[in-house]
């Protein structure tokens, strides 16, 4: 029995040694694999998946942002203030902590927060720091940051638009981050933006948000740029844009007045406008400052530049007699014809009656070229280079495309495509004594080279008196008045319909180009309407809106008025 033990003791000893070994290695195999598997785990949280991981870590807890304060104003001439900056709240939220989405939503609606697509999908998507609004009242964002831990707001800075439509198509507006996003607060924007502030929201381990930021109390001297423009005009060239459209049921409305002497534009108006402090409701259309964008065929209003080139060049006699042809001439297949039949005009009734065949008999005196090289001179095709807008260049094809009816049409105004400034500006040449000087919206330093001589003294003066015929005893009688001296030209022009690729026989542009007061000039001014219903004549409609805006312009100036109107109110 004893050696039966002994023999079954040894082996068992044996495997017990065996057994401890192997423990031990196989504890410090799985110590080993699991160092292994941790490091691992580090290398890839800490190395691969560093950014992944970080980028969570800082949607949860943290988010760097800049703002912008202190925008710098803008004013009209005077000083007085167009658009300025005010105090709104910018609320935001950790869109992770959000615990019941939906009744979140139900409430920023009842609180009257209106959130953008674009900030509830990164809300549903839980993608961290959120702006909820940027232009908030306080009270809401208040409610919003007391009732939710994980909403906060800063007390942030939106541009207000004083005027509301006065002044928007000059001026844009600027964007939710207060950049300049069209008009002027995007043309100067670099000289507007105000001071940057970097901030930092926290979010700690109990979930209260906590703010930090960069500076303290920016203290900044208040910055402006003023503009050409007079906020009594505008005001005045506004209400009677809008009496015309109404008495004429025009489409469109368009008023531009310059300053003779320097170019600096003084009122500009188009209708329909919008309202820049909710730009976003209107169509992109409205946004354009028709001024200089609206594009159209002149009409009649181009025939004064006939007269200034053969003028100039000695090639026209004003006792001259002209056949008119009795309302009806045929040129190259292409009939032409007069508002009202003429049989002989003298040289000056031609243009104070505004004689189609009469301006295309004296324009086949210019060679074609020279014709051409005249108009590009005096600007047309090209841009104004005006400054503090945008503008289109207009059209004129060379002289190498000509058709044999391209001299006769451009002569009378057709077969190319102007902008209101561009006809404002020489306008303005032939009031002031033949200088076309630069267009301006934002006041600055003339220099020598914003304006050039085009016109001699000898045409300008002729012209200028037959233009103050044309509103004596021509096509514009309705543009005379009791109060101040008007000269200028009426212009009516059927707009080309490009589907039908001939005149409308419905559309017109109806216009009337001059300056005031006649004996020493100080404003040149356009007045268009688009597809006036009452009357598609430049002479009753637009002629009638200029009278009213210089009659009470002159006012404002202070000028010598010919008489005192005088209302019984009784």
């Amino acid at each position: 029995m004893l050696k039966v033990w002994i023999y079954i003791s040894l082996p068992l000893r044996e495997c017990t040694v065996w057994s401890e070994k192997n423990r031990i290695r196989l504890v410090n195999l799985l110590l080993v694999i699991f160092v292994i598997l941790i490091f691992t785990k580090l290398v890839y949280l800490q190395i691969i998946k560093k950014d992944f991981y970080e980028n969570i870590s800082q949607n949860q807890s943290s988010k760097e942002f800049t703002i912008t304060q202190n925008r710098a104003l803008i004013t009209d001439r005077k000083g007085n203030v167009i658009a300025k900056n005010r105090k709104v709240a910018s609320i935001y939220v950790f869109s992770k902590q959000i615990e019941d989405f939906r009744s979140f939503i139900t409430d920023l609606k009842k609180s009257g927060l209106d959130i953008s697509d674009k900030a509830y999908s990164r809300l549903k998507a839980k993608e961290g720091f959120v702006w909820l609004s940027r232009n908030a009242d306080f009270g809401v964002a208040d409610y919003l940051s007391k009732k939710y831990k994980y909403v906060g707001y800063i007390i942030d800075e939106g541009r207000y638009y004083s005027y509301k439509n006065l002044f928007s198509q000059i001026v844009g507006f600027t964007g939710v981050d207060n950049q300049g996003l069209y008009g002027v607060e995007k043309i100067y924007d670099n000289e507007l933006k105000g001071d940057e502030l970097s901030f930092i929201a926290l979010r700690d381990s109990t979930g209260k948000l906590i703010m930090f930021h960069d500076k303290e109390g920016i203290i900044s001297e208040e910055k402006r740029l003023a503009l050409t423009l007079d906020k009594d005009m505008q005001q005045v060239a506004e209400l009677a844009i809008l009496d015309g459209i109404e008495e004429f049921g025009a489409d469109k409305g368009i008023v531009i007045g310059m300053d003779v002497s320097n170019g600096e534009i003084l009122f500009a108006v188009s209708y329909p406008g919008f309202d820049p402090n909710r730009y976003g409701s209107y169509s992109k259309d409205l946004w354009k400052n028709y001024t200089s964008y609206y594009l159209f065929e002149p009409g009649s209003i181009m025939k004064p530049f006939t007269f200034t080139y053969l003028l100039d060049n000695n090639m026209l006699d004003l006792n001259e007699n002209i056949f008119c042809e009795n309302g009806k001439y045929a040129v190259h297949t292409h009939v032409i014809k007069d508002v009202h039949p003429y049989g002989n005009l003298n040289v000056s009734e031609v243009l104070v009656k505004s004689s189609n065949i009469g301006t295309v008999k004296l324009n086949s005196r210019i060679p074609p070229e020279d014709f051409y090289n005249y108009l590009k001179k005096l600007g047309f095709g090209e841009p104004t280079s005006s400054i503090g807008s945008g503008e289109e260049s207009g059209l004129l094809r060379n002289v190498k495309k000509w058709s044999k009816l391209s001299q006769p049409s451009l002569s009378i105004g057709q077969e190319l495509l102007v902008t209101p400034i561009q006809i404002v500006k020489l306008y303005a040449a032939i009031a002031n004594g033949g200088y076309l000087h630069r267009p301006k919206f934002v006041k600055i330093q003339d220099s020598p080279t914003d304006h050039t001589k085009v016109f001699t003294d000898k045409s300008i003066n002729l012209v200028k008196s037959l233009l103050r015929e044309v509103v004596e005893r021509g096509t514009a009688t309705t543009a005379k008045s009791d109060y101040v001296t008007i000269a200028g030209k009426t212009g009516t022009a059927q707009k080309f319909d490009k589907n039908l690729g001939k005149y409308s026989t419905s559309e017109y542009v109806a216009s009337f180009a001059g300056f005031f007061p006649f004996e020493n000039p100080k404003i040149a001014m356009v007045v268009i309407y688009e597809n006036p219903k009452k009357s598609i004549y430049g002479g009753t409609t637009a002629a009638v809106t200029f009278k009213r805006i210089a009659e009470e312009i002159s006012v404002l100036l202070g000028h010598k008025i010919k008489s005192l109107r005088v209302v019984n109110v009784s």
